[in-house]
């Protein structure tokens, strides 16, 4: 969301960084589920009532890989249109994406750190483009 912020501070949003809604929101759904997985249970009898003490722990488990896997796809579909289809960028996908396999063939209790670290790779990978010479004068 910094690159959307950043531009919305100087009053001027290139309408391609409306797409980093979306994946932002599966991003933080797909890290809410990671990190209250551990505490579900101790929630539920506490009386929280957070999503992922709703769907319940199996539900967490696979929720915050799901919304990060939509995260990844989407991401993925709009590469060509806002033109970050670079070796950069490809390469922070494959790190979340390896982490999601890791995180899901180990059924992980504590997937947070994973995912927080695969995320922010791939986060690290987007952003890497707008400092480039190429964006400069130039939008997403």
């Amino acid at each position: 969301m910094l690159p959307l912020e950043a531009y919305a501070s100087v009053g001027s949003i290139p309408v391609g960084l409306f797409a980093l809604i979306p994946l932002s929101g599966l991003i933080a759904l797909g890290l809410h589920f990671a990190n209250a997985l551990p505490d579900v249970d101790a929630d539920r009898v506490a009386g929280r009532h957070s999503l992922p003490v709703i769907v319940g722990v199996g539900g967490s488990r696979w929720g915050g890989p799901a919304a990060l896997v939509a995260a990844v796809v989407l991401a993925l579909a709009l590469a060509g249109p806002l033109g970050q289809a670079g070796w950069v960028w490809f390469g922070g996908v494959s790190v979340l994406a390896l982490g999601l396999v890791a995180v899901t063939a180990s059924r992980s209790r504590r997937p947070f750190s994973i995912l927080a670290v695969a995320t922010s790779a791939r986060a690290s990978a987007a952003l890497a483009p707008v400092t480039s010479t190429s964006y400069v004068g130039g939008g997403w």
